[in-house]
């Protein structure tokens, strides 16, 4: 509970989010779910599934049936085609947060601008 406690307040407060640095920051983008994990594995989970697309094929290859050669081209091109769709999730979020951040500065850049004069 302590722990809990000391999570939220480090990492969690809104006022504090900007001012670490370093490990930190990246902890607290953790916590904030501003940065997420599940591309990083995702990452290592499509090497694996490529891979294991590519043995396979051989193996079926290799045991007499000519159903190998279709695992082998087919295999890792449909492996690419599901980790792309799951990867297009995160694809949008990154480009949603980018244009919200160009829009939040170009709204302090006008605000810090005086307003035309008429006349």
């Amino acid at each position: 509970m302590i722990a809990a406690g000391a999570i939220a307040y480090f990492f969690l407060s809104a006022a504090r989010r900007d001012s670490y640095k370093g490990f930190t920051a990246k902890l607290s983008s953790l916590f904030n779910f501003t940065k997420y994990l599940v591309p990083m594995i995702i990452k290592f989970l499509y090497a694996f599934a490529t891979a294991y697309a590519v043995l396979n094929g051989l193996y079926v290859l290799f045991s007499g049936s000519v159903w190998g050669l279709l695992y082998l081209v087919a295999g890792p091109i449909l492996v690419r085609i599901g980790f792309e769709l799951t990867m297009l999730m995160y694809s949008i979020h990154e480009e949603l947060v980018r244009v919200r951040k160009a829009a939040e500065s170009k709204a302090e850049h006008d605000a810090g601008q005086a307003p035309p004069q008429q006349g």
